[in-house]
C-alpha cells in the first residue's frame, strides 16, 4: 500500500507541474489542444465544446499538456503558441516549474501550521538527541530507534552535535538514555526558534521548535558501546531525528512557507553547480529508487512523506529549468535567442535540439534503472 501511495503522490507532482503550464498558457490565450493524465493509451476522453480534449491514460505515471503551435503542430489561429508574444509564451513555459515551487508552499504552510515542519530557513532546524535509527555498534550494544541520549561518560547532551563531539573524544562511551514505556510516545515542549539557535535571521522569527519533554517518568537505561574505527573517525551509528518546527500563528506560516521553497531552491542549485564543478559528488535516482524512497517516507507517517513531496516538487522545477533541449528551460533560451535575433529559431534547428534532449534524457534515465536494477540482483 505504501508504494501505491508513494506511486500516486510522485505522479501528482508531474501533473501539477504540467497544470502549471495548462493555467499559464489559457490565460495567456492560448489554444490548448489536450490535456492527459497519464502517457500511452486513452482509457477515457471527454472533449470540451471549445475542442480540447480531457483524458485518462493507461500510465499513470504524471501527464501533458498538448498546446496548439508547439512540437511539430505549425498552426497558424491567434492561440497558436507560435504565434503569441515572447513574453506570454516565457511565462507559459515557466508556469510548470513555478507550480512546482507554489506547491512546496503550500505543503510547507500545513506543515508549519501542523507543528509538523523539519526543515527551516532552507535547511534542517535542529539535530536533537533523540534517535531515529540504528546500525552498526549502537545497534549491536542494544540502543533502538525512539530512544533519548541523555548523557554520555556522566556529561549531558541535548543535541546531536553534543552526541558527535562526544564520539570524537572518547574511545569506550557510557551512554544513558531514557526509553519510552510501553504504548508511550514523545511529546514536544514549543521553544521560540532564538532560544535555541544563537544564529536565526529575520525571516525566522516567529518559528518555534519543539524539544522534548516528559521524559523524567521513562526509564533510564546504561549501555556501554566502544565506536567503531573508520577512515573518517570514529563511528557510533546513530541517526538524529530532526525536531518538529512549528509557527506563532498562521501568519507566520505563510510567511516561512513562502520563503522555504526559495531557499532550499537556492541551496540545491548550489550542490548542483559544485557537482558540476566536480566538488563534490552526486548520481542519478532513478523512478525505482524514488519509489522505494518515497514508500520508506510514507511508512514513517505523513509529515515525513509530505516533507518529501515538497522536497522533490523543489527539485523537479529546479531540473525543469536546466538549459537541456527537451526541458522548459531550453525553451526559455530558445525564445531568449529568437528575442535577440529578432527572427524566429529554425524549426528543424529546434527540432533537432529537441530530439537529442530526449535522447539524452532517456539515456540517462536508462542508465539509472539499469544501476538500480543491478544493484538489487
Amino acid at each position: 500500500m505504501s508504494i501505491v501511495i508513494a506511486i500516486i503522490g510522485l505522479g501528482l507532482l508531474v501533473l501539477v507541474h504540467e497544470f502549471g503550464h495548462y493555467i499559464a498558457a489559457r490565460l495567456c490565450g492560448m489554444h490548448v489542444l489536450r490535456f492527459s493524465i497519464g502517457f500511452g493509451p486513452a482509457l477515457l476522453k471527454i472533449q470540451t465544446q471549445s475542442g480540447m480534449l480531457w483524458q485518462i491514460a493507461l500510465l499513470p505515471l504524471g501527464g501533458f499538456v498538448q498546446v496548439e503551435g508547439m512540437g511539430d503542430d505549425e498552426g497558424d489561429s491567434p492561440g497558436s503558441y507560435k504565434k503569441r508574444p515572447l513574453w506570454q509564451r516565457a511565462v507559459m513555459v515557466a508556469a510548470g516549474p513555478m507550480a512546482n515551487l507554489l506547491f512546496a508552499s503550500a505543503v510547507y504552510f500545513a506543515l508549519f501550521a501542523s507543528f509538523q515542519a523539519s526543515n527551516l530557513g532552507g535547511g534542517p532546524a535542529v539535530a536533537s538527541n533523540v534517535i531515529a535509527s540504528v546500525e552498526g555498534a549502537a545497534e549491536a550494544a542494544g540502543i533502538k530507534a525512539g530512544d533519548v541520549i541523555i548523557a554520555i561518560n556522566d556529561q549531558k547532551v541535548a543535541r546531536f552535535l553534543d552526541i558527535r563531539k562526544a564520539v570524537g573524544a572518547n574511545e569506550t562511551l557510557q551512554i544513558e538514555l531514557v526509553r519510552a514505556p510501553e504504548g508511550e510516545k514523545l511529546t514536544y515542549q514549543p521553544i521560540p526558534v532564538e532560544k535555541m539557535l544563537s544564529d536565526v535571521k529575520p525571516r525566522e522569527r516567529g518559528a518555534y521548535v519543539g524539544w522534548p519533554t516528559g521524559l523524567k517518568s521513562w526509564p533510564h537505561i546504561k549501555i556501554e558501546v566502544t565506536p567503531e574505527e573508520t577512515s573518517e573517525g570514529r563511528r557510533l551509528g546513530v541517526s538524529p531525528k530532526m525536531l518538529p518546527v512549528g509557527a506563532e500563528n498562521l501568519w507566520v506560516a505563510a510567511r516561512l512557507a513562502l520563503l522555504e521553497p526559495w531557499l532550499l531552491f537556492g541551496k540545491t542549485a548550489q550542490q548542483l553547480w559544485e557537482m558540476l564543478r566536480g566538488e563534490q559528488e552526486g548520481r542519478l535516482v532513478s523512478p525505482i529508487q524514488m519509489t522505494s524512497i518515497g514508500a520508506d517516507h510514507v511508512r514513517r507517517g505523513w509529515d515525513a512523506f509530505l516533507d518529501l513531496l515538497a522536497f522533490i516538487s523543489i527539485n523537479l522545477g529546479l531540473m525543469n529549468l536546466l538549459p537541456l533541449p527537451a526541458l522548459d528551460g531550453g525553451r526559455l533560451i530558445l525564445i531568449l535567442a529568437e528575442a535577440v535575433m529578432r527572427r524566429p529559431v529554425p524549426p528543424k534547428f529546434e527540432q533537432g535540439l529537441t530530439i537529442a534532449g530526449v535522447l539524452l534524457l532517456s539515456v540517462l534515465m536508462i542508465w539509472a534503472i539499469f544501476g538500480d536494477l543491478r544493484a538489487l540482483f
